[in-house]
């Protein structure tokens, strides 16, 4: 019997034991199936991080259509966001969310680009007002692609780390002074796990449908 088999068979024993009452017998279950998720999480960082956001298996093999550079490239993306929080939903509202949402998108913008140059067969298209990263993100949204919903997400999450990073604002008792606005990482946070989950399973049919 394998380590995860021993643990699922631990968690069937715990809900018959009578020895400790049913409140007790649910903690030790959680607990056990926390383990059995942790045994269970791949050791690829790409996939392991994927699998996080969307609360998934990831269902396809990105490293099959990603080039060797990139790959490693994400997967060191991958890590680093893990090192920060190694669970999505265990995302605090402090001064890390902002590591985290611009490591992320570095993350995000290997399969960005991907997308842009070998699915869709175009050059990205710097917007005069953006820079490259944050054009991609406009040019997958404006051009009614099926990753359109991964474009407009992840335009909005870089707005919202813009927001974190950048926050002189004129000061209203004296324009000629400058304050700095409070980073709102509770709203951030909110943000971030309802859109970026779908920004990756958004990309994640567009490359189905290509690759598939």
């Amino acid at each position: 019997m394998g380590y995860i088999e021993e643990l699922e068979e631990l968690s069937k024993m715990n809900m018959q034991n009578e020895d400790y009452n049913y409140a007790q017998r649910i903690i030790m279950v959680n607990m056990i199936q926390e383990k059995i998720s942790d045994a269970q999480t791949s050791d690829d960082y790409f996939i392991r991080f994927f699998e996080d956001v969307i609360n998934e298996n990831i269902d396809f093999d990105f490293q099959s259509a990603l080039s060797e550079d990139a790959y490693n490239s994400a997967s060191e993306d991958a890590e680093a966001c893990i090192n920060i929080f190694p669970k999505l939903s265990e995302m605090k509202a402090n001064r890390s969310v902002l590591p985290w949402i611009i490591t992320a998108l570095k993350y995000t913008d290997q399969i960005v680009l991907h997308y842009i140059q070998e699915i869709l067969d175009i050059n990205p298209i710097k917007h005069p007002d953006h820079g490259i990263e944050r054009s991609m993100y406009i040019q997958i949204k404006s051009g009614g692609y099926t990753a359109q919903v991964a474009g407009n997400l992840l335009n909005n999450l870089y707005e919202q780390r813009n927001k974190l990073e950048h926050r002189y604002v004129k000061d209203p008792k004296n324009e000629e002074k400058k304050v700095l606005l409070k980073p709102e990482f509770g709203t951030a946070r909110k943000k971030i796990k309802n859109s970026f989950p779908k920004a990756l399973k958004s990309f994640r049919k567009a490359y189905k449908e290509h690759y598939e």
